[in-house]
């Protein structure tokens, strides 16, 4: 379960203060946030979901490196929409919703997408996100053990 509660834990740091040190601190933590959504997807999926497609928006659709690390780490197909600013969008779907000139949020999105491109995982980097993913669940259940000692 969830907690929303939890902190960050940083392992395996050094006292290294260059700058590929900061990238890899950089690099590792983006891929502890991918991992994180991979892990709230997994849970999704065991409760009904069946989610694989990963609509996502923002700065960091700008870095194709980190639309890359979203498709691989999470297994899921990462698609960016070609609107100047997606959500924006998405809060006139809910308007127009709200509004009444769409019977459903569905039917608005429907009329109102805005196709975009999409990212396929990429099946040779799921060995080593696979195996991040099984520290990642280890890491996690430590923590909890520790939280549970308080």
């Amino acid at each position: 379960m969830g907690d929303p509660f939890a902190l960050g834990v940083i392992s395996g740091l050094t006292l290294d203060s260059d700058f590929d040190s900061l990238c890899r601190l950089y690099w590792r933590s983006c891929v502890a946030i991918a991992l994180g959504v991979r892990h709230i997807l997994e849970t999704l999926n065991t409760r009904g979901y069946a989610i694989d497609t990963l609509h996502i928006t923002g700065g960091h659709t700008k870095n194709p490196l980190l639309m890359e690390l979203y498709a691989d780490a999470t297994g899921c197909t990462v698609v960016q929409s070609s609107a100047q600013d997606a959500t924006l969008l998405g809060m006139a779907m809910v308007a127009a919703t709200a509004a009444g000139l769409y019977p459903g949020l569905d039917a608005a999105c429907v009329a109102m997408h805005q196709p975009g491109s999409a990212r396929a995982p990429d099946p040779a980097a799921r060995i080593q996100f696979d195996k991040d993913y099984r520290i990642f669940l280890e890491m996690l259940r430590q923590r909890q053990l520790i939280d549970a000692m308080g």
